[in-house]
């Protein structure tokens, strides 16, 4: 997200001043086109605090450019004006933040004007928000309003909503939805004002109204769009959410993404909240007590979940590449007899990749029989063997596997099956016979054992990358 972010302020920037055939000055582009009071609304932004701070730069350069963007799209709209002032004078600016409202709780309703405004959102619902608050703002500046009327309902950065609303959305889900599905009721029915004091919120009545009346809490929860009682965006406005079906089912809810970001200075407890809720979405709960034993209980089951590789912890930084956490081409040396100088490329696996092919794994492996659990391994030999190259050799180990046996990719077209190649000496002496150009060992010594050992009843693994197997013979 970050880095989409980042992409589409640089895209945003660029159409603000204006790519026709040549680079053209912010001020050139402004007398042709834009005409917003830029300048006296960046003082008048300075002045503004945000929890007893002025508002940092990255706050008024966003709040400038929500209002920028929404004068570009003022036609797209179907305001018949050209600027921001001009709308204003006209005495059209709150038909202006109706306008926008109207296309954040419902984007597909106007699709043209969303796109006039937002263009690159592939969510609209947060940007245009975001952008209502910045207009606001503007708003405010033009009727001379002090700065600092009113501290709450904005924030400084896109980060801190968004978060916030995800945690509403996880909140309500978890502690109102799903427990009122269990005990069967037919609606739930959510107070702003206790729920931000119940959430130890401050004054998030805005943010909680957008995150729960907005389409993505209802996809999420699937229900339908909540009857609201009371003004918008008030302590007292009360959302009635149907948690059933026109024909009286229970509707059961998506799973909530399990990405999670936790944030705060160092010594807040980030880590060990990470170990909480990688234990909890490995077990389904995390229910240790606080104290010193239940905090070494939780750390005793998340290094058996490591030791199980369901949970890797990993710290990036300037030399964490892609090559180490998704996938890299290592160089190694021959294993073959005789082999001593040279290397090949190989592709291996990073810890990402390792732990989704695990994950992969458990997700599609059957339940073993009552009898499989008592197999006895104990006069086992075990190979391994892979069953042709993985992502590119798909079909020799489908094959493999349809039809029960096992492949070897050395000792050419020879049948070796005869008794005469019953010796490791025969079968070397025969390939070099058929094969005098081709003296790679392993023609000789991973056939010898393949004809001559491997029995009826020996355990092969088939592995995939050198950490993880993906079936057993």
């Amino acid at each position: 997200m970050l880095l989409n972010r980042r992409a589409s302020d640089r895209e945003d920037r660029l159409g603000r001043f204006g790519i026709i055939g040549k680079f053209v000055t912010g001020d050139e582009t402004r007398r042709g086109r834009v005409q917003m009071q830029e300048k006296e609304f960046r003082a008048w932004l300075g002045k503004r605090l945000w929890k007893g701070h002025s508002l940092t730069k990255k706050a008024t350069d966003n709040r400038v450019g929500r209002s920028f963007r929404a004068e570009r799209g003022i036609h797209g709209l179907g305001f018949a004006e050209d600027t921001l002032d001009e709308l204003f004078d006209a005495g059209k600016w709150q038909q202006l933040l109706d306008k926008l409202s109207a296309l954040r709780s419902d984007s597909e309703a106007d699709l043209e004007g969303v796109r006039a405004v937002v263009p690159k959102a592939e969510k609209p619902g947060g940007q245009l928000g975001n952008m209502i608050a910045a207009l606001k703002q503007y708003g405010y500046f033009r009727e001379g309003r002090d700065p600092n009327y009113s501290t709450s309902g904005t924030t400084d950065e896109d980060e801190e909503d968004e978060s916030q609303a995800d945690r509403i959305r996880r909140y309500v889900l978890d502690n109102y939805i799903a427990p009122a599905r269990v005990e069967g009721k037919a609606t739930v029915t959510i107070t702003v004002g206790p729920l931000n004091n119940e959430m130890g919120l401050h004054m998030a009545w805005p943010i909680i109204c957008q995150a729960l009346e907005g389409r993505l809490f209802m996809e999420l929860a699937m229900v339908p769009r909540p009857a609201a009682e009371g003004p918008r965006q008030s302590t007292t406005r009360k959302l009635t959410f149907s948690l059933k079906s026109e024909d009286g089912n229970v509707i059961e809810p998506k799973q909530l993404p399990t990405n999670l970001i936790l944030f705060g200075p160092p010594g807040t407890g980030k880590t060990y909240q990470t170990v909480r809720e990688a234990v909890a979405l490995c077990d389904g709960s995390a229910d240790y007590p606080d104290t010193r034993d239940g905090r070494k209980s939780l750390m005793g089951r998340y290094r058996d979940l490591e030791a199980e590789r369901r949970i890797a912890f990993v710290t990036f930084h300037q030399n964490y590449d892609y090559e180490s956490f998704v996938e890299g081409l290592r160089p190694e040396t021959g294993d073959d007899e005789g082999a001593t100088t040279g290397f090949r490329l190989e592709a291996r696996p990073g810890i990402f990749r390792e732990i989704c092919a695990l994950a992969d794994q458990a997700r599609t492996r059957t339940v073993p029989s009552v009898s499989a659990t008592d197999f006895d391994f104990s006069d086992r030999r075990f190979w391994k063997m892979g069953q042709g190259a993985i992502g590119s050799e798909a079909d020799v180990y489908d094959a493999a596997i349809a039809n029960n046996y096992i492949t070897l990719g050395w000792g050419g077209m020879i049948d070796w099956s005869g008794k005469q190649f019953s010796t490791f000496e025969a079968i070397k002496a025969e390939w070099l016979k058929r094969n005098p150009g081709d003296p790679t060992p392993s023609n000789w010594t991973q056939m010898w054992p393949f004809r001559c050992e491997m029995k009826v009843g020996d355990i092969v693994i088939v592995p995939y990358g050198n950490t993880a197997f993906r079936a057993i013979a």
